[in-house]
C-alpha cells in the first residue's frame, strides 16, 4: 500500500532506539557482548533479550534500562476512557520501568463519557485554540482538528518498524483498514487504525431464551419460522403479566433500523454497498421493496409496535421484558454471553431470564444478516509538534504494552482478583468479569480507567496471541453468525455529506415508515429514488465511487 511521508526526524537519547527481532544463537552471543560494552553510554536500550514476561515487542527494555530522563506523555482520549485518578494511569508507570519506558503520564479529560457531548466538547478545545497534547485517540479522524493541523502525518512503514507485531496484526484482520487513519483528500496517513477483537460481524440476533423455551421454539432461521415467533410473542403473554404488551422484534429511530429484515433481501439500508464493482446505496436498492411490503404486513397484523422507527427503544424494551428480541445489530457477542452486561441488565428486571444468541433469519434467497460497523474501531493519532523520535517512543510502548500479560491486563482490565476475574475463577483464560462493585459503567471507567475488551485508553492496539486469551468462547461463536453487512468505506466522511447526508437519512426514513404504516404506497420507490438522486444522493455516489478507487482498490 501506498506509504505517505513521515515527520522530520529529530534524534534525541532519552528516546530508546528501535528493538531487533531475536537473533541466531551466534549472532545473539556477539550481538550481547557488544552491547555490554555500549550499555552505559545508551539508556534505554536493551541487550535484545526476553522480558521478565517472556516475549518480544517492537520497543522492550529491562528494569536496568530504564531511560534517564522522565518522558512527559500528555493523552486526550475518547469518551475519557481513563482519568488522571484511574488505577490505571497511576500503576502503569512504575510497570513500565521494566521494560524500559520511564513515563509520567498526563490524562487531558473532557468530563464526559457521552459520546455525543464527548466529540462536541473536543471539537470545542480544537477551535478555541487549545494545543494538542502527545497523543489523541478518537473514534474518527476528526475533520475539524485534522483542518487545524493537530495531528502529525505518520506512514505505514513508520508503524511496521516500530509496531511490527501489530502492522502485522491489521494486514492479517482487513488490509484496507489503514484508510480510517488516512485524510481522504489526499491520502496522507495521520492515524492507526484499531480493530474490533471480536470482528467485523460481532452482532447477531438475541433472542430471550426463555421465551424460546415457553414457546418450545428452537431460534428461527426464515422469515416464516420468524413470523411464528412474532405471533406467540404477541398471544402467548411470554411475559406472564396478563396484558397482550410483548412483541417479538422492535427497531428504534437510529442506525441499523430493521436491519436483518432488510438483510434478508441482501441489502443494508444507510450504508454504501459494492455491486458489479461500483459502490451503490443500501436504501435505494430495488431489494428494499419486498423488504418494505413485508414489514407493512406485520406492521398491519399488529406483529410489531406502531412506534417502530419513532418512540421504540430496541434495549429498554428488551430489558423491560416487551420485546423478545434485541435486533438492529444490538446483540453485540460479548455482551449477551451469560457473564455479559447485557445479560446483567436483562436479568436485573427479569429475574431467570437468559439470552440466546442466533444467526438472523434467512430470506427467499439465503440472505441474513445485521447491521455491522466492520473490522475499524478507533483511531490513534499524535500531535503535530511531536518529533519522528517520540512517536516511536509511543508506538514501542504501546506495543509493549499490547504484547506483555501483566500489561495488557492492567490496561484493559484492571487488577485480577480486585476489578476483574475470569469467569471460571480456577482457569487462566476464557471469559472475563468485571468483580463488585466495578460492574458499574462509570465506576469502572472512572476508579479503574478501563471499559471492556477492544476499548482501552493504554492499550489502545492489540496482538492476537495476547488477547484472544481473554475472550469468551461463545462470544466468539456468537461473533461469527453473521454475514458482513458493514460499509466497505469503513464510515469514512465524503466531501459532500455535510451538505446532503443528514437530509437524504432523513427522507429514507421518512419513505420507508410512509410504506410501513401505509402513508406511502410502494408503487412510489421508483419516483423516492429519483428523488434522492436528484437531492444529492448523485453527488455523493460519485464521490463514494472515487474514494474506493483511490484508497481501497
Amino acid at each position: 500500500m501506498k506509504s505517505t511521508k513521515t515527520t522530520k526526524s529529530t534524534k534525541s537519547a532519552k528516546y530508546p532506539k528501535n528493538r531487533k527481532r531475536r537473533l541466531c544463537p551466534v549472532l545473539a552471543l556477539i550481538a550481547a557482548l557488544s552491547m555490554l560494552l555500549a550499555c552505559s553510554s545508551q539508556p534505554g536500550q536493551t541487550s535484545g533479550g526476553e522480558s521478565t514476561q517472556g516475549s518480544q515487542s517492537g520497543q522492550q527494555g529491562s528494569s536496568s534500562s530504564v531511560t534517564e530522563e522522565t518522558v512527559h506523555i500528555s493523552y486526550m482520549c475518547t469518551l475519557d476512557l481513563a482519568l488522571q485518578d484511574s488505577y490505571v494511569t497511576q500503576k502503569l508507570p512504575e510497570l513500565l520501568k521494566k521494560y524500559g519506558y520511564n513515563v509520567e503520564l498526563e490524562m487531558r479529560s473532557l468530563g464526559t463519557h457521552d459520546p455525543a457531548e464527548w466529540d462536541q466538547k473536543f471539537q470545542l478545545a480544537v477551535t478555541s485554540g487549545e494545543a494538542p497534547p502527545d497523543i489523541i485517540q478518537l473514534g474518527a479522524l476528526n475533520t475539524i482538528a485534522l483542518n487545524a493541523g493537530w495531528f502529525a502525518p505518520i506512514s505505514e512503514d513508520l508503524v511496521k518498524e516500530s509496531m511490527p507485531k501489530y502492522y502485522e496484526q491489521v494486514q492479517k484482520i482487513y488490509e484496507p483498514m489503514w484508510a480510517w487513519g488516512k485524510d481522504p483528500k489526499d491520502g496522507t496517513l495521520y492515524g492507526i487504525p484499531s480493530f474490533n477483537m471480536y470482528g467485523p460481524t460481532r452482532h447477531t440476533l438475541a433472542y430471550r431464551g426463555d421465551w424460546l423455551e415457553q414457546f418450545d421454539m428452537e431460534p428461527p432461521t426464515t422469515i416464516e419460522e420468524f413470523e411464528v415467533w412474532l405471533q406467540k410473542c404477541r398471544t402467548e403473554d411470554p411475559n406472564g403479566n396478563g396484558q397482550a404488551d410483548e412483541y417479538g422484534y422492535t427497531s428504534q429511530d437510529a442506525d441499523g433500523y430493521l436491519a436483518e429484515v432488510f438483510g434478508a433481501y441482501g441489502i443494508m439500508p444507510g450504508q454504501w454497498m459494492l455491486r458489479d464493482d461500483k459502490i451503490v446505496y443500501g436504501s435505494i436498492q430495488p431489494e428494499a421493496k419486498d423488504a418494505l411490503l413485508l414489514l407493512k404486513k406485520w406492521y398491519d397484523n399488529d406483529w410489531i409496535p406502531k412506534g417502530i422507527m419513532t418512540t421504540a427503544k430496541r434495549d429498554n424494551d428488551f430489558y423491560a421484558g416487551i420485546v423478545g428480541t434485541m435486533g438492529q445489530a444490538g446483540g453485540y457477542a460479548p455482551a449477551i454471553v451469560p457473564s455479559g452486561s447485557y445479560t446483567a441488565a436483562l436479568q436485573a428486571q427479569n429475574p431467570g431470564a437468559y439470552i440466546v444468541g442466533a444467526p438472523s433469519f434467512k430470506g427467499p434467497e439465503g440472505h441474513y444478516g445485521t447491521y455491522e460497523w466492520g473490522p475499524k474501531k478507533y483511531v490513534l493519532t499524535f500531535g503535530s509538534h511531536l518529533d519522528e523520535e517520540k512517536i516511536r517512543y509511543i508506538m514501542g510502548m504501546f506495543e509493549t504494552i499490547a504484547s506483555e500479560k501483566e500489561l495488557f491486563e492492567l490496561t484493559m482490565l484492571g487488577e485480577r482478583g480486585v476489578h476483574w476475574d475470569f469467569a471460571d475463577p480456577e482457569a487462566e483464560s476464557g471469559a472475563t468479569v468485571f468483580l463488585e462493585p466495578y460492574t458499574d459503567f462509570t465506576k469502572k471507567l472512572n476508579e479503574v480507567g478501563v471499559r471492556e475488551l477492544s476499548e482501552s485508553a493504554w492499550c489502545p492496539v492489540w496482538i492476537e496471541e495476547v488477547y484472544t486469551n481473554y475472550m469468551d468462547p461463545l462470544a466468539i461463536e456468537y461473533a461469527n453468525q453473521n454475514e458482513g453487512y458493514f460499509d466497505p468505506l469503513l464510515g469514512i466522511t465524503l466531501n459532500s455529506d455535510p451538505l446532503y447526508k443528514e437530509n437524504l437519512n432523513n427522507y429514507v426514513k421518512e419513505f420507508y415508515l410512509g410504506v410501513i404504516t401505509g402513508k406511502n404506497s410502494i408503487d412510489e420507490f421508483d419516483s423516492f429514488v429519483e428523488k434522492w438522486y436528484s437531492d444529492g444522493g448523485e453527488i455523493l455516489t460519485q464521490e463514494a465511487n472515487q474514494l474506493y478507487d483511490t484508497m481501497f482498490r
